[in-house]
């Protein structure tokens, strides 16, 4: 992770954002230098997350991801990604046969994901998911 994090920063990048799958949100619950659990008395909760990462580099925001790979940690900056729609294909719904009272249609759309500046993100790729 920290080799990830200091590539991008050295090429410039500003990432704000780190997804994970649940098991490694519970594996990033564990770094060392976190404090112990602890318990909140007035609230009567538990604390023993970390919903965000300091580095050398910058404070992220750890979040868990259930769209993406498990085994997959994702550092992102997220102003440097697009969608982007292929000519003429943008977003449109159209009517279709109408059967009895109800009236269907069909959404229709291409385009992709986009980076803006590829640079600007990284990731830590095939980890332990168990």
């Amino acid at each position: 992770m920290k080799t990830v994090l200091s590539a991008i920063w050295t090429n410039g990048g500003k990432p704000g954002l780190i997804f994970t799958g649940a098991f490694n949100k519970q594996v990033f619950s564990t770094f060392t230098g976190r404090a112990t659990a602890f318990e909140e008395t007035k609230s009567k909760k538990i604390v023993a997350s970390v919903d965000a990462y300091e580095s050398d580099f910058g404070t992220f925001k750890v979040v868990a991801n259930r769209f993406q790979r498990a085994r997959d940690v994702l550092v992102l900056e997220m102003d440097k990604w697009a969608v982007a729609y292929l000519n003429g294909r943008k977003m449109v719904s159209l009517p279709l046969a109408k059967t009895g009272d109800s009236d269907r249609r069909q959404i229709l759309a291409e385009y992709a994901l986009v980076a803006c500046n590829e640079k600007s993100s990284g990731g830590v790729f095939d980890l332990t998911t168990s």
